[in-house]
Formats: structure tokens, C-alpha cells, sequence
């Protein structure tokens, strides 16, 4: 079953950049038919506009039935009237017409016949070609792409794909890490009219109810779940099974579910067995070797030689018989001096197009292999009891619970499985913070550094020494200490010092779990922090939730100017 996906994003570059995006993760992927993806911007004249592919109109698909019936027409079934109008016009002729005569009515019956055959072709090829456009557009229609236009801010765009809704978590987390706002119709909202059928009166009353003074909106963001994950990330499962047998009838398994769901469930797959006398055997699905690339191009290029080079042989063979006996040779020469040809000549190209072929595929094996090196799957094995068996999948992170749901079913001992969502971001947030606070020299103007709150919450600090006066800036929601990167040369210019942080639950700072550790009064504690932890005037500079708490700090402790 199919649904309806709409993202916003803030410029319509964004959106296009997106839709191409998306294009590719489904021919990666295999991600199914993806019909139609249409990007509509709200441009500065307050205009709607929307762009789709896979868009096939009543008009393009009329255009397209009239150009192919009359070329046709014009090519095929004109002329074939034409001739049968003649011959009609003929049996009637009597004998005192002239020849002149005779040759213009003919002249005149051709054409006005193959004129109106065209024209009549034409005209059917463009009917059908609107009824086929009506029968097979898979394009979103443009009152829904009209309507959503409506939600858009002047300068926003918007993305609109219909999806297989098996793909839906996949292009989810594609357009939010791609900047996109993932919109739901909202609740109660009125279906939108035709453009045509609406006048200004009505536009404002369907497109701007008012509710208490409030907005209402057609649609509203969607609170993703979980933190979005690169579709591309692959993830290691290994599995522990009783025997190989047990492992191969895992793996077939898996070979199934894969089937079933393109190529996310599963990619390589290794057996690693460990016989009772300590002898490992590796089996790899993915396993190109540079054996079987020479081989593979091996025969591919002395297919390729003989077929070639075999055309060639013959005509040389003919010529040469030709050449020494002459036109009156025999048929049993000429075909003796054939099969020579393509003995000697196609012989002598596929030996030689066989080797290239070969060391070509041998190349290749080497810049395609997706399997795992034998050396790491056999010191993986040394960990293995003997008579037991490893299996080993690639997977694609959004396939990976139903990999790993198939091998529980099949009794397997998961080693290794997938992390979710939001200790894969934990992971990405702390790699990100140790490399910051690698380079901590307390000697240095440049300091990052991790301040704990009384609540035990880390607060990540850019402090950047350049004068007696800090300036401490306060992201916005969904920002960071970087944001403030491009105001930095003119501060530091002007002589100040700026310490720019992370609020909680942003950038490298901690991400507490109770609703109310996100409470004002606990972003106005990170400022009380800072003035004890700077032990000086600051100058506390803050865009919302940044501002308000900083307020409440510069009226209670009167040591602090806030912009």
C-alpha cells in the first residue's frame, strides 16, 4: 500500500537536492516504485508552483498519441490508402481520359487519401493517447500539491512523494537528516477544494480558520519517534548456531526474507564452522574472488573474440578464395576458405580478447569483492567451540530487526545485533565530544571543556580567551555552541572573550530523559553556572530557549547584560 509523504524545507534548492537524494537511495536500495516525487515552492510573488516526475497529464499523453499516430499515419497507413484509393479510381477510368489526366487524378487521389488517413490517425492517436495518460498517471494530483503550496511560507518549499508504505521509516529519516520537516495532515482539517472552484472569499475561509484567534493549519510536524539513521548504514549481525547445517538453514532464510524485502534485510552472508579436529571452513555469499573474476572474464571475452573475430574470419576466408581462384571457384571452397577464416582469425581474437577478459574480471573481482577478509573471519573462528557455527550478515540498519527477529526464530544466539536509534546518536554525540575535548591545553585562549551542573547534567563550553569581558551566547532550539562561528571575528576583534555552549540536550552537552529537566527554570540553572564558573561580568547574549533564561538570571542577579 502506498501513502502520501510531505516534508518542508526552507529554500526550494533544499527540496530539489532532496528529491535527487531520494532518487538515488532507491535505486541503491531497490526501494520499489516510487511513481511520482513533486517539489512545490511558495515563490516571492506569493505564487504556488509545483514540479513533478513521473507526472503523465491528459495533455502530455494527447501531445504525444497525436505526433505518434500522425507520423504513423503519414508513414504507414497513408500510403497503403493512397495505393488502394488508386487502384479504386482505376477500375472506373474509361478509355478517352489522356495519360496527363490520368497522372494528376491519380496524383490528386494519393494525396487527398493519404492526407486525411494522416489526419485521421492523428486524431485517434491523440484520443488514445489522453485516455492512456488518464488510465496509467501515477502523478499527485494538483489540487493535493495546490493544497499543500497553501501551508507554505513565501520562499518555503515542500517535497511530496507517494511511497510503498513498507519504505516509509527509510524515507523518513532520509528528508529529516536531509533538513526537511516531516508534515501529517492535522487533525479535523477540512479537505481542500479545487483551485478553480475557489474565490478570494472562500480561499480565506477553507485555507485560514480561525479558531480562537489561532491559525489552523492543514498540516502539523510529525515528532519522529526515534533520532534518524542514515538508510545507507550497514550494521554487523553475527549469530551463533549448533552446526553448519543449522547455519546454512539460517542462511536460506535469510535469502527469503531478502527477496521479500529488496535488499534491506540482508547483504554478505558468512558461515564460519569450526570442525571437532579445529579445521575452519568459510563459506561467503558475496565472495568474488579474483579466481572467479578471471574466470568469469575469461569466458566472457572468448565469447565475445570468437563472435566477433569469427565475422571476420569469414569475410577474409571468402575474399581470399576469391582473390587466388576467382568467381568461378566452387561452393565447397568458398566455405572451406570460411571455416579457415573463422578457425585462424576467430580463433586468434578469442585467445586473445579471453586474456584480456581475464585479467580484467581479475581486477574487478578485486575492487567489487563485498566479502570479509578470510583473515578476520579466521581469527573470528579461533572464538567458536568446535562443532558449532558462526553466521555472519550485512545489513542494511532499517532491515536489520527483521534479520535479526528471523535468526531468534531459527534458534540462534545473537553475539552481535544492531543498536538502536538513539544509542547509535549517543555513540555519534560522544565520538564527536572526545574529539573536541582532545585538545584541551588549559595554556591555550581556545578551551573546551565539560561544566557539570548541580543536577549532574555536562554542559559542553567553547570558551575563546581574547579580553577581561565574556560575552556568553545562547543558541536557539535545535542549534549549537557552532552557530555562533560567523559573529566571532568581530567580537574577537573588538577585544571581548565569548564562551558559546550547549544547552542541554543539544550538541555535545547531555540529553536528560524527564520532561522536566527541559523546564525554563533548568536552562536558567546553566547560566548561574557560567557566572560562577567565569567568576566575572559577562555579557550574556541569547536566542530563545536561550533569551528567556538569561533574562531571568540578569533580573535576579543584576551582574549580567542581556541582548
Amino acid at each position: 500500500m502506498q501513502e502520501l509523504i510531505v516534508s518542508f524545507f526552507d529554500r526550494p534548492g533544499a527540496a530539489r537536492e532532496t528529491r535527487g537524494a531520494l532518487r538515488e537511495l532507491q535505486r541503491e536500495l531497490r526501494l520499489g516504485r516510487i511513481p511520482s516525487v513533486a517539489v512545490v515552492t511558495r515563490t516571492a510573488a506569493d505564487d504556488i508552483r509545483f514540479e513533478q516526475d513521473g507526472d503523465l497529464g491528459i495533455g502530455a499523453g494527447a501531445r504525444f498519441g497525436l505526433v505518434a499516430g500522425a507520423l504513423a499515419g503519414a508513414l504507414l497507413l497513408a500510403p497503403l490508402a493512397g495505393l488502394l484509393a488508386v487502384g479504386s479510381s482505376l477500375d472506373g477510368v474509361g478509355g478517352t481520359i489522356t495519360e496527363r489526366e490520368l497522372r494528376l487524378g491519380i496524383a490528386l487521389v494519393a494525396a487527398f487519401t493519404s492526407g486525411l488517413t494522416a489526419l485521421a490517425s492523428a486524431l485517434g492517436g491523440a484520443v488514445l493517447g489522453g485516455l492512456a495518460a488518464l488510465l496509467l498517471n501515477f502523478g499527485i494530483s494538483n489540487r493535493k500539491l495546490h493544497a499543500v503550496g497553501e501551508e507554505l511560507n513565501v520562499g518555503q518549499a515542500a517535497l511530496v512523494a507517494r511511497v510503498d508504505s513498507r519504505y516509509h521509516p527509510i524515507i523518513v529519516d532520509l528528508l529529516a537528516l536531509e533538513g526537511g520537516t516531516v508534515m501529517r495532515p492535522a487533525a479535523g482539517a477540512a479537505a481542500p477544494a479545487a483551485p478553480e472552484a475557489r474565490d478570494a472569499a472562500r480561499f480565506a475561509a477553507e485555507a485560514y480558520e480561525r479558531e480562537g484567534g489561532v491559525v489552523a493549519r492543514r498540516y502539523e510536524p510529525v515528532a519522529l519517534a526515534a533520532a534518524p539513521v542514515d538508510p545507507r548504514q550497514r550494521d554487523l549481525i553475527v549469530a551463533e548456531l549448533d552446526s553448519a547445517e543449522h547455519a546454512r538453514r539460517a542462511a536460506r532464510e535469510l535469502a527469503r526474507l531478502r527477496r521479500g524485502a529488496d535488499r534491506l534485510s540482508a547483504g554478505n552472508l558468512a558461515i564460519v564452522t569450526r570442525a571437532d579436529g579445529g579445521r575452519v571452513q568459510i563459506r561467503q555469499t558475496e565472495d568474488l574472488t579474483a579466481g572467479q573474476g578471471a574466470r568469469f572474464g575469461l569466458g566472457v571475452g572468448a565469447l565475445a573474440g570468437l563472435l566477433i573475430f569469427g565475422l571476420l574470419g569469414v569475410v577474409v576466408g571468402v575474399l581470399a578464395i576469391l582473390v587466388n581462384e576467382g568467381a568461378d571457384a566452387g561452393q565447397a571452397r568458398f566455405r572451406l576458405g570460411a571455416i579457415v577464416g573463422v578457425v585462424l582469425v576467430g580463433g586468434g581474437g578469442a585467445l586473445v580478447c579471453g586474456l584480456l577478459g581475464a585479467l580484467a574480471g581479475a581486477a574487478v573481482s578485486r575492487m567489487v569483492n563485498l566479502a570479509y577478509s578470510d583473515a578476520d573471519l579466521r581469527r573470528i573462528a579461533e572464538s567458536v567451540p568446535a562443532g558449532k557455527a558462526l553466521l555472519l550478515a550485512s545489513v542494511y540498519h532499517h532491515g536489520a530487526q527483521a534479520v535479526v527477529a528471523a535468526l531468534r526464530e531459527q534458534g540462534a544466539t545473537l553475539r552481535s545485533a544492531p543498536l538502536p536509534a538513539e544509542q547509535l546518536v549517543e555513540q555519534a554525540i560522544e565520538a564527536g565530544r572526545r574529539a573536541a575535548l582532545s585538545t584541551v591545553d588549559e595554556a591555550q585562549p581556545n578551551v573546551q571543556r565539560l561544566i557539570t551542573t548541580r543536577a549532574g547534567v555536562r554542559i559542553f563550553v567553547d570558551w575563546r580567551r581574547r579580553g577581561p569581558h565574556t560575552i556568553v551566547l545562547l543558541h536557539g532550539a535545535g542549534g549549537d555552541h557552532l552557530g555562533w562561528q560567523v559573529q566571532y571575528p568581530a567580537l574577537h576583534g573588538a577585544g571581548y572573550s565569548t564562551l558559546a555552549l550547549d544547552l542541554r540536550g543539544h550538541g555535545y552537552s547531555d540529553r536528560p530523559r524527564g520532561a522536566d529537566d527541559y523546564r525554563l527554570e533548568r536552562f536558567a540553572e546553566v547560566e548561574r553556572l557560567i557566572l560562577d564558573f567565569l567568576r566575572d561580568n559577562a555579557i550574556f547574549v541569547g536566542a530563545e530557549p536561550g533569551g528567556r533564561p538569561a533574562g531571568n538570571v540578569a533580573a535576579a542577579a543584576r551582574k549580567t547584560t542581556t541582548t
